[in-house]
């Protein structure tokens, strides 16, 4: 992020203002006069902040690659969320991970959530069993459960056949980050 940051003033003035409403949680008075204080900022301030920033001049977002999502709101709403099994691979969280096709071509990112999604929800979240991903309000009653194919830092890749499961049908549930990621 700090990479980023120093690329785009434009991002960096986002991040910066979203800091500057920190929450005091804790203040300690030294003998010498000195004071050290605990803040919270919110992730999910710093989080939207960063996924509504601009593409850069170069037409790609932050991380280099150009963003082409694969959101179908067509047809009737089958699915509540995505499941994705990632567990046995070195996945790092994020706040932004993306799913990835093998050819590297994006198909889920920052870029498909609503307004809303990216105040409250975020991205995805992570889950420590397939199960509690399944039984997550999150997801809903009826998700595509899928398995990552590999992972590179925090961006998941599928393979061919779990793509169509998740693109055949509505997915509008993505624009809602409606997105559970297994790992161990």
């Amino acid at each position: 992020m700090g990479d980023m940051m120093s690329q785009q003033d434009e991002l960096k003035g986002r991040v910066e203002g979203t800091i500057r409403g920190f929450k005091i949680a804790a203040k300690r008075y030294f003998a010498d006069s000195g004071v050290e204080i605990d803040v919270e900022v919110p992730l999910s301030a710093i989080a939207s902040a960063v996924n509504s920033a601009p593409a850069s001049k170069d037409g790609k977002d932050g991380e280099g690659a150009k963003t082409d999502v694969a959101l179908n709101t067509a047809g009737e709403k089958k699915n509540t969320g995505l499941v994705i099994d990632a567990r046995g691979l070195k996945v790092s969280p994020a706040l932004s991970p993306r799913i990835l096709a093998e050819d590297g071509k994006p198909l889920y990112t920052a870029d498909c959530l609503s307004e809303e999604a990216r105040k409250s929800k975020g991205v995805a979240s992570y889950f420590k069993t397939l199960d509690d991903a399944q039984k997550s309000m999150l997801v809903g009653d009826k998700p595509v459960v899928v398995k990552a194919k590999s992972a590179d830092g925090s961006d998941l890749v599928l393979t061919a056949d779990d793509i169509k499961k998740l693109t055949e049908s509505n997915n509008s549930y993505l624009a809602e980050g409606r997105v559970a990621i297994v790992t161990n």
